[in-house]
């Protein structure tokens, strides 16, 4: 995440932010998640992304971990994610169960 992504993430995060993982996109078997937010014109904008070789709750909290970090009073009402688990999973491990799912 750099600077503006982090403003971004400041100022349009607080009713919706949007997670998902790319599947079986390269023969290495990566995947990259994008992290985004609900932006103006109902775009989403991406302030975070992440790759890894798999997509589990264990792998996940290192990267929620790091918006924490960077955005200390980040806080939002709705996480939108894909079918799997491993989002908000993690999401409640790094920030409580305040947001739903």
């Amino acid at each position: 995440m750099n600077d503006a992504q982090e403003k971004i993430l400041e100022l349009n995060s607080k009713q919706c932010v949007m997670t998902d993982s790319t599947h079986g996109t390269n023969q290495y078997g990566f995947q990259m998640t994008t992290f985004m937010v609900h932006y103006e014109n109902h775009q989403g904008m991406p302030v975070a992304i992440f790759f890894s070789s798999r997509v589990a709750p264990e792998i996940m909290v290192p990267f929620f971990c790091a918006i924490k970090k960077k955005v200390p009073g980040f806080k939002t009402n709705i996480l939108l994610s894909d079918d799997t688990y491993s989002f908000p999973n993690a999401w409640r491990k790094v920030f409580g169960d305040e947001t739903k799912h």
